[in-house]
């Protein structure tokens, strides 16, 4: 879903998911539809930067 070219598209994922794991990973879906929107605010972005954001590793001190 993370790799969807639209926010619609990606939402569209990210329901197909749901329903199929509700059942089985029933905390690990909630914890998806919780923070899915804040996840997906990069998409708002070129496609050009999404990557590079979406996987830059940061070096801490």
């Amino acid at each position: 879903m993370f790799n969807a070219t639209t926010i619609e598209e990606a939402r569209r994922l990210k329901e197909s998911i749901y329903d199929e794991y509700q059942d089985v990973a029933n905390e690990a879906m909630v914890v998806l539809d919780e923070g899915f929107e804040d996840s997906i605010t990069i998409m708002a972005l070129p496609s050009k930067y999404r990557i590079a954001l979406r996987t830059r590793q940061h070096n801490r001190a």
